[in-house]
Order: C-alpha cells, then structure tokens, then sequence
C-alpha cells in the first residue's frame, strides 16, 4: 500500500504517517484493518500507537479519496501516529527495607532496562545490600521478551535479619531415667526387645551437668546496608532441686547424695530410691516418700505407691501403682475382668490400676486401667484397657503401623495414636476426645450463669425500686434514693455486660481446646470405633487406611491427611 508512508521524527521517536494523494486516488482508502496490519509489518510495530491519531489518519484518507480530482496531489496529510517509549523501571521498598520488589513496563520500541541501567537505580534507591542478581536478570530478560507496556515485577533484594542466639542450658553428661528407655544393642549387632540395660542411678559427688552458656547470636542487615542487632540468648535457668548442688564457679552440678538421676526444666534431681528385686507377698505393699525401682515383677493384689518416680523392670499382674512423678514398666501389665463391664470409663472391672502424675510407659497392657496426668506411651498393644491421658495417649512408637487399640475407652485430652484402631471383627472400642482444661472452663461458665441470675434478680429489684420512687413526691431525700438506685442499676448492668463478655471469651477459648483434639491411625482405622468429643457422638462405619478424625467447625470429621505429631 504506496498511499501511506511511514517515517520517524527527526528526534526518531514519532511515527509519523503521511497521505500520498495521487496514490491514494488509484486505490481504495485503507481500513483500519489494513492499517494495523501494515503497522505491525514494519519496524515500528513495538511502538506505542495513538488511537485518536489513528482514526485521524483514516478519516483524513476517506476524504482525500472522496475528493475533487482537481485537488492537489502528493503528500497532503501528516499524522503522529506512534511513539517510541523506553522501558520504565520501578523499586518498591518494604516499610521494614528487608525486601525489595522491582516492576519493569517492558518498552514501546524503546530502549530495554539493561544490567547498567538497573544497576543506577538501585544506588539511587540506596540499594546495595541482598541484591539477587539472577532474579534481576530474569526480569529483565521477561520484561525484553514480552509485549509493550506489559508489566512485570520481582523481589529482587531481601535483607537478613538477625538470628537470636541459642538460650544457654545445662547439657546432662549421663544416662538419665528418661535417655534409657529404649531397647539395648548387643555386641553382635541385635537389638533385644526386653533388655533395656541397668537402671540408671548416680553416687555422691558424681559430676551430673555441665552449664553451656548462652550464644551472642548472628547479626543481619536490611537491604540498605544499615547492621541489624542480633538479641543474645537467655541466660540458663537454674532450678534448686533435692540431691543436687551447684559446683564453686557455679557451672557444674553435682550428685549430693546416691540415687536416681531425673532430668528438669533448669537442671536435674537426685531422687531418694529405693530399689528391690520384686513386689509380692514377702516384701509386702510399698509406700515410699521417693522413686521406687522394682527390677522383676510385681504380684497380683499388691501395691506400689511412691512420691516420686516408679519404674518397673519386670511386669506387672493385677496390682495397684500411684506414681506422684513418672510411672515405667518395662514389659507389660495384665489385670483381668470381673465381670463384663469395661465399656464405660468408670467402670470398677479391671483388676489392674496405674496413676501417675507424670506419664506413663509400659510394654503392653490389657484388661487394666491407666490413668496419667501427662502422656501414655505403650510399646506393643492396648488391649481392652480404661486410658485416660490429660495429654496424648500413643500406642506404638512414631511410624510404627503394627501397634494395636483394642476394645476399652481411650479418654485423651491432645491426640491419640496408634497403627491399628479397633479390629475387623468389629469389637467396639470407644475413643473420647476431652480436654482436661474443659471441666475447669464448663465450671467457670456454671458460675457465671449462678452469677448472672443473681444480678438479673438485684436489677429487677432495682427497677421496681426506681418505679416506686418515680411516682413518689419529689423530696430530698426521695430524690437522694431515686439518683442512688438509678447508680446501683447502671453498675448492675455494666457488671452483666462484663460478666456476659467472660462467658463468650471462655465459649471461644472452650471452642480452641476442642479444635486441637485428634484420633489417628498410622495403618487402619477399623468400624467399630466410637468417637466422642464435647456433645457430639460418631460411629466409624467403614475402614480407613491411615488419616483420622478430629473436630472440624464442632462437627467430628474424617480427615485423610492427619499425621501423628511428636
């Protein structure tokens, strides 16, 4: 098409179009079709078009077409139909300078954000800290490739920020009764399931822990360069314990007597122990101010009460322990049923009974009940057992898919565990999700409720006391009375809403514990199994590989993803 001519500006950066008329007068006037097309045909096609112009031009090309053939011929007509436009770089810095988005226009026919250019605008912007230079690149290039005025944006800076420092500790330097509960390795390479080795226990000044002190932490820098202060760790707490004394530079602890070896928060203790070879008729009953340790077993019908830790190196049959710390057998525990009646968490059937203020771990247990202020951990199986756990109650070690549930109530405050939950005979296993915490939050409510039905019954006395003297002469002192009641009913009622408030934080806060509850199978999860948690009931209809239920919204709810957690 000769009609129409393209040129740039002097300055070359217009398109400048121009109306051949005599060219134009042996042909039709283009279209806007035409015209386009012929645009992007030509060097110019990345410049920014001027739509007004545009149409111009193809006005101004109809009407020299339509006209007069006397008019004059040539060039008759220039239109700016385009314009030449340099990529635009943009820096965006985060209110806190660690982190820097750049946002490139890709050019119209213009010049590119080249390595240089980027490079001015991040000194300018004081940028000189974090730059990644391989994102930088890769915008740049985007940004080359893609259509004029499209835009594009990276983080192409991030500052470090300071690492805290590790808060001091006291590192034990021996085996504990908490470092030993796990199977011994022979010689020979084989692990024996039932030899967990000696039981732990220290002498007079044996040296027990060691202070390490805080680190100073790892300085960092926000993307302009200025130093970031690191926050040095906490110093080590100490706690002062029974047994145990502080060496003279106050970095060592020392055993101050023989015993068992407990590791705490802030140090460890040294338990008075008292150590006998099994619990049956020929020791008799033991209660102890301290930790026990049994190294065999201990016999039906007898008790083991301690103060402090028990641990059993044997087994246990039908027999009663009450632990005030931890409570630990190494092989299992097996009562037996009185009747047939262990299918409510109350029931008096089972002949065997564990407490423990602490956790407890055993090898396995059936027919008998477990009761911890902390966690369950059983090794093998749960048989047909009453566990209640204010934490997490956990059969099996983590990632083991052959430890069994079976059968019993299971009552668990955080998260209960196992490989296979229930059977595919279907033996009913009922499991509750409750939350220790509740029962203190469902008797604070209750109180409130008493509460506010007091202040309800004392604001209707105050209104009719208001009424009254409303309708009474206005003396002094009735009107002295009338502003004290009116008082007393404000106070009255700003208590309600207070009070109304409180009901609704500890509703919600109610609402938290349950939403942390959870049943996992690591393997199966068999019908059978019955779920309670809060005022709702479900019963497992059909088998579950894996996954578990927990409470979703107040509703319990199949999850398949659900993982144990350590």
């Amino acid at each position: 098409m000769d009609a129409i001519r393209f040129s740039l500006s002097a300055d070359q950066q217009q398109l400048q179009a121009e109306i051949v008329v005599d060219a134009l007068r042996r042909q039709d006037a283009p279209s806007r079709e035409q015209l386009l097309a012929l645009i992007q045909a030509s060097d110019y096609r990345r410049f920014k078009l001027d739509s007004e112009a545009l149409q111009q031009l193809l006005s101004s090309a109809k009407s020299l077409a339509s006209s007069d053939l006397d008019s004059p011929v040539g060039v008759t007509t220039t239109v700016t139909l385009a314009t030449r436009i340099d990529a635009e770089l943009k820096l965006k810095l985060s209110e806190d300078r660690m982190r820097v988005e750049a946002q490139i226009c890709s050019a119209y026919g213009g010049a590119p954000v080249d390595a240089p250019c980027f490079k001015r605008a991040l000194v300018k912007a004081g940028i000189r800290h974090g730059i990644d230079t391989q994102a930088a690149s890769q915008l740049m290039k985007k940004a080359y490739r893609a259509e004029p005025g499209s835009l594009h944006s990276a983080v192409i800076a991030k500052g470090r920020a300071a690492v805290k420092g590790r808060n001091g500790h006291w590192n034990s330097l021996i085996e504990t009764s908490h470092t030993t509960d796990r199977p011994s390795q022979h010689q020979e390479g084989l692990i024996d399931l039932l030899d967990y080795g000696e039981i732990p226990s220290v002498q007079q000044g044996d040296l027990l822990m060691e202070l390490v002190p805080p680190g100073a932490g790892e300085p960092g820098a926000d993307v302009c360069g200025q130093v970031l202060e690191a926050e040095p760790g906490r110093e080590a707490e100490f706690v002062e314990s029974e047994g145990v004394e502080l060496s003279a530079d106050g970095k060592q602890l020392i055993a101050a007597r023989a015993g068992l070896p407990v590791e705490i928060p802030g140090g460890m203790r040294v338990d008075n122990i008292y150590v006998v070879s099994q619990v049956d008729v020929e020791s008799g009953h033991i209660e102890f101010d301290g930790s026990v340790v049994v190294r065999g077993d201990v016999a039906e019908m007898m008790k083991v009460v301690a103060s402090g830790d028990i641990t059993i190196g044997g087994s246990i049959q039908s027999a009663y322990l009450q632990a005030g710390g931890d409570l630990q057998v190494r092989k299992g525990v097996v009562g037996h049923q009185r009747s047939d009646d262990d299918h409510h968490f109350d029931s008096e059937d089972l002949t065997c009974e564990l407490y423990a203020k602490g956790d407890i771990h055993v090898g396995f247990a059936q027919y008998a009940r477990l009761q911890s202020e902390g966690d369950i951990l059983v090794d093998k199986q749960l048989i047909h057992c009453l566990s209640q756990a204010r934490q997490s109650l956990k059969v099996g070690r983590s990632g083991d898919r052959n430890a069994k549930l079976i059968g019993g109530v299971s009552r668990v405050g955080k998260q209960l565990v196992s490989g296979d939950i229930g059977t595919d005979a279907f033996i009913p296993t009922q499991v509750e999700l409750y939350p220790a915490a509740v029962a203190e939050i469902d008797q604070q409510m209750a109180q409130l409720v008493d509460a506010v039905e007091q202040q309800e019954q004392q604001l209707a006395e105050v209104k009719e006391q208001l009424s009254s003297l409303s309708s009474q002469p206005k003396t002094p002192e009735n009107q002295k009375a009338y502003k004290q009641a009116l008082r007393q009913s404000i106070e009255v009622g700003n208590q309600a809403v207070e009070w109304d408030q409180k009901r609704q934080e500890l509703k919600e806060k109610r609402k938290g514990l349950f939403a942390g509850v959870e049943l996992i199978a690591r393997k199966t999860l068999y019908p059978g199994v019955t779920l309670s948690a809060d005022d709702n009931q479900l019963k497992n209809q059909q088998q579950h590989e894996g996954g578990g239920y927990s409470l979703v919204d107040g509703d319990i709810c199949y999850q398949p993803e659900l993982k144990e957690t350590n």
